[in-house]
């Protein structure tokens, strides 16, 4: 799924791309900064797992993968409702 503005234009808050001049030049059009991001469900579907395109740290999970997770003791990462 690519990230893109919502019709109201906040969401994300920022997003910002590699490219040439940042140094990453094998990154070039992936995301470099993301933040305050927002899911339009609309657009998910019935998908329960998913990555946004272009942005590596983020794995999207639904309530109940979230709270499987909490329940079998995960650790190394942290939940954001998005």
């Amino acid at each position: 799924m690519k990230c893109e503005l919502d019709e109201s234009g906040r969401y994300p808050k920022e997003a910002r791309r590699f490219t040439l001049e940042t140094g990453r030049p094998e990154r070039v059009g992936e995301y470099q900064v993301v933040s305050g991001l927002r899911i339009d469900k609309s657009k998910v579907e019935d998908a329960r797992v998913f990555k946004l395109w272009g942005w590596r740290p983020a794995l999207i999970v639904d309530g109940e993968i979230k709270l499987a997770l909490e329940e079998a003791g995960s650790v190394g990462g942290y939940f954001e409702e998005v």
